[in-house]
């Protein structure tokens, strides 16, 4: 029989596209890429020196290049930062009003009258502590 080595883990498999990079890194490369040479050949003004055009190119595709290869938690940076993004910024969690512990405590000691005590169970249903 043929031996060929076959992965033990498949799912930490990745499909190579180009060269070494995956599907994904070429993409991310790419658009970094892109993106750089159209700043700099198109958006920065022929004046500007090209020591300043290099380093702003540079700063792109190292930003670029760090999100192909970063992989927190194992997964895809897009896949980790979206999640962040909404949870803080796009879609917070609704807070709950504070309110002052002082006065509701007096309210709720004051003596009880017969018919306070429907108005009071009312109350104690719609504020809640936490």
């Amino acid at each position: 029989m043929i031996g060929a080595p076959i992965p033990q883990d498949i799912l930490k498999y990745e499909a190579k596209l180009v060269g070494n990079f995956t599907a994904r890194q070429t993409i991310i490369y790419g658009a970094g890429l892109s993106l750089a040479a159209i700043i700099d050949l198109k958006i920065l003004p022929s004046y500007v020196p090209k020591e300043i055009k290099f380093y702003v190119a540079a700063a792109i595709l190292i930003v670029f290049f760090a999100w192909g290869n970063v992989k927190p938690f194992g997964q895809p940076l897009e896949k980790v930062i979206i999640p962040i993004l909404q949870d803080n910024f796009l879609k917070p969690a609704v807070r709950v009003k504070a309110y002052d512990r002082a006065e509701h405590e007096k309210e709720f000691n004051k003596p009880l009258k017969s018919s306070d005590l429907k108005d009071r169970a009312k109350k104690s249903k719609t504020i809640k502590c936490y």
